[in-house]
């Protein structure tokens, strides 16, 4: 019952998260505005990156993470988007 609850949650926030994304114009998305550190696609990311890890990671579910581990390394806490787009060069 509680699992059920939790990942009926996640899966509800997750779709917030692609229906507000879909608001913001794609040329806008990897824009850094000024006074921030990161674009709209690393938030993106790195809210997906950090909620693998705190639901599967870190739980008896760890089999169930679908993101590949390289995500870590680009969307971790302290990451930015610079990161990310050095590595894909």
């Amino acid at each position: 019952m509680r699992t059920d609850f939790i990942f009926d949650s996640l899966k509800n926030r997750h779709n917030q998260l692609v229906e507000l994304t879909a608001q913001c114009p794609e040329d806008k998305r990897s824009l850094v505005p000024e006074g921030f550190k990161n674009n709209i696609h690393w938030h993106i990311g790195h809210v997906l990156t950090v909620t693998d890890f705190h639901v599967f990671g870190l739980s008896e579910f760890e089999l169930n993470k679908k993101l590949p581990a390289t995500y870590q390394d680009f969307f971790a806490y302290g990451t930015k988007p610079g990161a990310m787009l050095k590595a894909l060069k």
